[in-house]
């Protein structure tokens, strides 16, 4: 008994940070959304995700208070032509960074409000398959900033 005691103590101090936990392990780098001119409902957004987990990290969807919808999409090379397609997953290995950039893995933005300038901000949660969310604040730039 007094080896099981401490043996089970050990468990339960390493599963307290899990339990309490309530954000991925996740830090996003410059978040960012391609502002066009002229009044364009849907546009792009990038930005770098690194991963601080242990294990991946899945985002399955993120979603927006004030656009329409908000889809991951990749860029492919098909017979020699640049494709995009829709993707039901972004998968993070533990410890690296995923980079969503131009003619790469990125966020469709669909529904942006008409008065949608260089400098404004659009909410962006990020949901991850383990439950964890995150809300950034993606801001708006012209492509050659």
């Amino acid at each position: 008994m007094k080896k099981v005691l401490p043996l089970l103590f050990g468990m339960f101090i390493c599963m307290m940070p899990i339990a309490q936990s309530v954000e991925p392990q996740v830090v996003v780098h410059d978040p960012w959304i391609r502002w066009l001119p002229g009044e364009r409902p849907n546009s792009a957004a990038y930005m770098t995700l690194e991963s601080k987990s242990c294990g991946d990290l899945v985002l399955r969807a993120v979603t927006s208070v004030k656009v329409k919808t908000v889809e991951m999409h990749t860029m492919d090379n098909v017979d020699g032509k640049m494709t995009m397609r829709k993707v039901k997953e972004i998968r993070i290995k533990p410890g690296t960074q995923m980079e969503l950039k131009p003619g790469g893995l990125h966020l469709m933005i669909f529904g942006l409000p008409d008065s949608f300038k260089v400098g404004d901000k659009i909410d962006l949660t990020l949901k991850f398959a383990d439950g964890t969310f995150k809300t950034i604040y993606a801001v708006a730039k012209a492509p050659q900033e």
